[in-house]
């Protein structure tokens, strides 16, 4: 992904980066509650104008995209992904093309408990699987939540199949992901926690308790996450949905490229529980994040409207710091963060 590194957060997003100023690069701190009000200035600075010229989103990617997305995994990885093809997000065989779902069972099997509500989270772009794998440690005790990665790149996709192949070996989680908390002042602090100076940040590769199907309640959608939205799921079917640095295609002329459009904000809309249904957002780039705030403050339609959450608490949806966050926190980019719950009418 093609991120700009010369992006500085203006708004409040998380508790955790209230306690402490980041660098705006002369050393000062940012004023972050000051940032908010002109980022909601900005958004709702949008007249119907342009509130009717927003482009719909389009599914047909530039060439150089199709070459990133296309690029091979390697041997080892496209093994694992046809030796674990049971992870794979898949329909029964007998299911027409486009008809969508009627009930998870279909995909997870049925819960053990036939009287409890199964709850389904859906990260788009999941990349390598570091948060995806990190939900499914985190919540291992809770056997009602199921979660979905989807992700269209060959290396990522391969990467999150060799993880799976190999809890499945070692009947255990893989606990290599970073998680955030603590290590989030270290790194402003540009101090990067070494195994023996921070044990507690770094538990070794695989969990010590013993499963024998870590990754049970986890499927993987190979393909564009939005076919995934619109052709298979029915409405008021997911819990939360998961949108973690998409890329932000921040030319112009890439408007149209860009998740979060009018129409796919609505499609998330129409899938999300009312009510009940959150939409999360992370990205590290100031300009996508100010047009995914406009977009989302003028998505009211009959199906319902879009509350934006006053707090957002990163450890519930996005406790792993994938490498990509990582790489862009050395690099001088920060983490924008929002939460929208989904109204009914």
């Amino acid at each position: 992904l093609n991120q700009s590194s010369d992006r500085h957060i203006e708004a409040t997003m998380d508790p955790l980066y209230n306690s402490f100023p980041f660098s705006d690069g002369n050393e000062n701190g940012v004023n972050e509650d000051e940032g908010e009000q002109r980022t909601h200035e900005s958004a709702a600075s949008l007249d119907d104008n342009e509130k009717a010229a927003t482009p719909t989103y389009n599914s047909s990617k530039p060439k150089w995209w199709k070459r990133l997305s296309n690029r091979k995994a390697t041997k080892s990885q496209r093994r694992a992904m046809r030796e674990m093809d049971a992870y794979r997000f898949q329909r029964h065989a007998e299911v027409p093309h486009g008809k969508r779902l009627t009930d998870w069972d279909e995909i997870f099997g049925p819960l053990q408990d036939s009287t409890e509500r199964r709850r389904v989270w859906i990260e788009l772009g999941c990349g390598r699987g570091e948060n995806v794998l990190a939900l499914a440690h985190r919540y291992r005790s809770d056997p009602c939540l199921s979660i979905i990665g989807a992700e269209i790149h060959q290396s990522g996709l391969g990467n999150i199949f060799v993880r799976l192949q190999q809890a499945q070996q070692r009947h255990a989680y893989w606990t290599g992901y970073t998680t955030f908390g603590q290590i989030a002042y270290d790194k402003f602090q540009n101090v990067h926690p070494h195994e023996e100076e921070n044990p507690a940040l770094n538990r070794g590769e695989w969990s010590s308790e013993t499963h024998s199907d870590p990754y049970r309640n986890v499927r993987i959608f190979r393909g564009d996450c939005m076919k995934l939205i619109t052709l298979h799921l029915p409405e008021d079917l997911v819990s939360r949905i998961l949108v973690t640095f998409p890329d932000p295609f921040p030319h112009e002329s890439g408007e149209t490229l860009r998740l979060f459009q009018r129409d796919t904000v609505r499609e998330f809309h129409r899938v999300l529980e009312p009510n009940e249904g959150f939409l999360c957002l992370a990205t590290d780039h100031q300009g996508f994040f100010e047009w995914s705030l406009r977009i989302m403050s003028h998505s009211i339609d009959d199906i319902g409207s879009w509350k934006r959450q006053e707090k957002v608490d990163r450890m519930k949806w996005l406790p792993a710091i994938s490498s990509y966050e990582e790489k862009g926190w050395r690099e001088g980019r920060r983490t924008f963060l929002a939460v929208w719950k989904a109204t009914a009418p």
